[in-house]
């Protein structure tokens, strides 16, 4: 009879076998024996065992490397393209590890280094340097200025630039106008920290330093040089070819022509024109123009090149 009277009962969800008590927040003393049970079985990450497997990262969201995994893992920007490998596929000595356009540098010296480390913060890659003729081969260096037209053929580089510092400045110019004749693209370099007014224009094939400043309608002409913490302030204009060391500070609407060199930490007062490769020694205060040519001994020094 208790068999049967079971059976006539309409069926109903099992109570469970413990209760469930719900303990208040931050304890855990009132769960039963299963509710700890299932509450423990996540573990701490500190109390994971010896056989436990570190989750996969998760993917975070955001701007990933050409050729860079989506998980955000591997050789970022194609970096492994640009090894030893290629670059012995290509004849060239590893110079930088940029991933842009390849510069070639027409110079090997110490100028010519300044100009690689520019080119690379601007996101170039550097193809290599062009040496003098004779000179001793040092690192990247690819060839000599005789070897431009070659390498142009062969598509060794994408653009090149003047390195040629100012104890060859007569070089400058003629090495421009072989890149121009060859029609070889020569880029502007301002470093990421200089400082150009929106209404400045900087020429082709310049070279501006860090920290370098050019003021509100101020322009640089084409090959210049502007090396780091020059300031140029509004109005001034500087030639082409033209040569500005460290430290050089023109007050506004000062003219340097073409080809001129001015020292570094020379100081010129408004107004004042240094004509076509005049040469202002380090230090110098100007404040009187200087003929084509002239020169301009710095404070305790004699005329002539710093």
């Amino acid at each position: 009879m208790l068999h049967e009277d079971a059976r006539r009962r309409p069926h109903r969800r099992a109570l469970p076998r413990w209760p469930q008590v719900r303990p208040a927040a931050g304890r855990a003393d009132r769960l039963s024996a299963v509710g700890r049970r299932v509450r423990h079985t996540a573990r701490r990450l500190d109390d994971r065992g010896a056989r436990s497997r570190g989750r996969q990262p998760r993917h975070r969201p955001g701007i990933r490397g050409r050729g860079q995994h989506r998980h955000g893992v591997g050789l970022p920007a194609r970096r492994a393209d640009l090894g030893a490998g290629a670059s012995a596929h290509l004849g060239i000595a590893p110079v930088s590890g940029g991933t842009g356009r390849r510069l070639l540098v027409l110079g090997a010296g110490g100028h010519a280094r300044a100009v690689a480390d520019l080119a690379v913060a601007c996101g170039r890659s550097i193809a290599g340097f062009l040496g003098a003729r004779g000179a001793p081969a040092t690192a990247g260096v690819i060839g000599s200025d005789d070897d431009l037209v070659r390498l142009c053929a062969e598509r060794r580089f994408d653009e090149a630039i003047v390195g040629v510092g100012n104890t060859a400045l007569a070089r400058r110019p003629e090495l421009f106008a072989r890149l121009r004749e060859l029609g070889v693209p020569t880029p502007k370099l301002v470093h990421p920290s200089a400082v150009i007014s929106p209404s400045a224009t900087i020429g082709l094939g310049s070279a501006l330093f860090p920290h370098a400043v050019v003021g509100a309608e101020a322009s640089v002409g084409e090959n210049a040089v502007i090396y780091s913490g020059s300031v140029i302030e509004h109005g001034c204009r500087i030639g082409d070819h033209a040569y500005l060391a460290p430290g050089v500070i023109l007050c506004g609407d000062v003219c340097v022509e073409a080809g001129a060199f001015v020292g570094a930490g020379a100081i010129v007062v408004p107004g004042v024109v240094i004509g076509k490769e005049a040469v202002v020694s380090a230090g110098a205060r100007v404040a009187r123009d200087v003929p084509a040519g002239g020169r301009v001994a710095g404070s305790g020094a004699p005329a002539g090149l710093s």
